[in-house]
């Protein structure tokens, strides 16, 4: 586990610790949030979109109202006399006390609101949904990841981490679309007649960051991420290296799939992400050749932590992101700290608390 947080102070009343720091984020009741003396006020985040289909309406954004416009950030110390700031420093194994803690077990083990809602960033999420992810040996669905994901994409974006990659994600309906669209794209080789990716408009919102929740055009970042299942069971990270033009694996159960496996599971995405960037005029901005624009190689990334059971590849999957998205050392991402990560991840997201 890791060591108690310094900067975290616990008000006492009475003999019970409480919290007594409130955050309006537009909801119709104000959410618990730990109260920490690290919290300063940050600018919301841009939402201008490229001019693309002004027909097509959206609806707002849910995030733009929600705690990452007010994110926890690290106390600044003046070191010399210039008063120059220190650092800021992610920590994925940021502390939350056992007591704050404690608050969420009670509900969710509280079976007199196993009905009950709660409201989060990333819309209405029920007991199971935290149960879930709170307990060990759980599985995590679609929804865990595609939340987990936008939420911390958000978070290190927000806090403007010095050591993060410019990236952007992408969610499992992305790659649902994309690998549903395979075998039409297959009979269209076969036929010798052109794929029409215009008429593809829910895949190109996301390259093009016309999509809400993922505004950030790909041709303005270097990584997207995004969870994959392979063989409907388990989790791994996917990485679409815009810069290499390679398919990049993080699976924390090698013996599952071998590469040789992989490497067909993804072709789809392999053959149709070239494809898809090229209708964009992703290459043409990038000053590509066309040897880009062929099907990319698999690449699985060795020498990561990998688990020791059957049940934690999500939660290995959103803590590999993370790191790597932050540009933090894997030191600390081991099957040991899972249990605490799971606790930790689901905290975040009750109390609508970004942290760090």
């Amino acid at each position: 586990m890791p060591k108690e947080d310094e900067h975290i102070e616990v008000k006492k009343k009475g003999d019970e610790d409480v919290l007594e720091k409130k955050v309006d984020i537009g909801l119709e009741e104000p959410i618990d949030v730990v109260d920490d003396e690290d919290v300063i006020e940050i600018e919301p985040f841009l939402t201008q979109r490229p001019h693309v289909r002004p027909a097509r309406r959206k609806r707002a954004s849910v995030y733009l109202s929600t705690p990452f416009t007010t994110l926890p950030k690290r106390s600044l110390t003046s070191t010399t006399s210039t008063s120059e700031s220190e650092a800021i420093v992610y920590d994925p194994m940021h502390k939350i006390l056992d007591v704050h803690l404690d608050r969420l077990r009670a509900w969710i083990t509280d079976k007199r609101t196993d009905d009950e809602l709660r409201e989060t960033f990333h819309g209405k999420k029920s007991k199971a949904f935290f149960r879930d992810l709170f307990m060990c040996r759980r599985w995590l669905s679609d929804e865990h990841l595609d939340a987990l994901f936008l939420f911390i994409r958000l978070k290190i974006k927000a806090a403007g981490i010095p050591s993060s990659q410019n990236f952007t994600t992408a969610d499992t309906i992305f790659m649902r679309i994309l690998v549903s669209k395979w075998p039409l794209y297959k009979e269209c080789i076969k036929e010798n007649r052109p794929f029409d990716w215009d008429e593809e408009y829910r895949l190109v919102d996301y390259v093009v960051g016309s999509k809400v929740d993922f505004q950030d055009p790909w041709a303005s970042v270097d990584y997207v991420y995004s969870p994959f299942n392979v063989h409907g069971n388990h989790w791994v990270l996917l990485c679409l290296d815009l810069v290499s033009c390679q398919v990049k694996v993080w699976d924390s159960l090698p013996s599952l799939t071998t590469a040789e496996e992989m490497t067909n599971i993804l072709l789809p995405i392999r053959q149709l992400v070239p494809k898809l960037l090229d209708s964009t005029g992703f290459f043409d901005r990038r000053g590509r050749s066309s040897t880009y624009k062929e099907p990319w190689p698999v690449v699985i990334v060795d020498s990561i932590p990998l688990q020791r059971n059957n049940c934690d590849c999500g939660v290995f999957a959103i803590k590999y992101f993370e790191y790597i998205a932050a540009g933090v050392g894997l030191d600390t991402l081991c099957q040991e700290n899972m249990s605490y990560f799971r606790k930790q991840l689901a905290f975040q997201v009750w109390t609508n608390t970004p942290m760090y």
